[in-house]
């Protein structure tokens, strides 16, 4: 189709990449490396996932025929793309200091912004009646706290979120190209 789009989906696959790895030691409780603690790898992992998706949006906007639709997902999520100091969690990581993610702060969502992201290949069998019950066990989730940045969902969660944006704009940016090209 277009080069342009073949990396963004490419920059795509390493984002999901780091996701699963951040998942991976929210549910294992562990880390790749022996010198290094769940937090300080989650961090690296999320810089990685957060540099990721930036490069997507910006391979996107090499195209001058989608370049503001690129542009307008990464002005929606100044959190994570803002410039400057007190800038998006991207930009803090990559230029002034780590991102710490920790468990603390956590407030309960209300009930119409719970995210449940599901990582399994396994098929999904609802139960029988009226009721779902969910059991979350030990909360070994990642969240950002301080300087107002109290989440109630965890990272992992809004990383999820973020990168269905992503796919969701490349498939519009193919889109527009091929309506372009007829």
């Amino acid at each position: 189709m277009s080069l342009i789009i073949d990396n963004a989906k490419r920059k795509i696959d390493e984002a999901s990449y780091f996701l699963m790895r951040m998942h991976n030691i929210e549910k294992n409780v562990d880390t790749i490396q022996s010198s290094s603690s769940r937090e300080e790898e989650y961090g690296f992992l999320l810089s990685a996932f957060l540099n990721a998706c930036y490069s997507t949006i910006e391979m996107l906007r090499q195209d001058s025929s989608i370049e503001s639709v690129a542009m307008a997902l990464r002005i929606k999520r100044r959190d994570i793309y803002k410039n400057g100091a007190s800038g998006g969690w991207r930009t803090i990581s990559v230029h002034y200091e780590p991102v710490a993610p920790n468990y603390e702060g956590y407030i309960p969502p209300p009930a119409d912004n719970i995210l449940f992201t599901f990582f399994s290949d396994e098929n999904y069998t609802p139960p029988s009646g009226d009721n779902v019950n969910f059991n979350f066990g030990e909360n070994k989730r990642f969240y950002l706290t301080g300087n107002n940045n109290s989440s109630q969902n965890s990272l992992t969660d809004i990383c999820s979120q973020h990168l269905s944006e992503l796919n969701l704009l490349i498939s519009d940016c193919e889109q527009i190209i091929l309506a372009q090209q007829t």
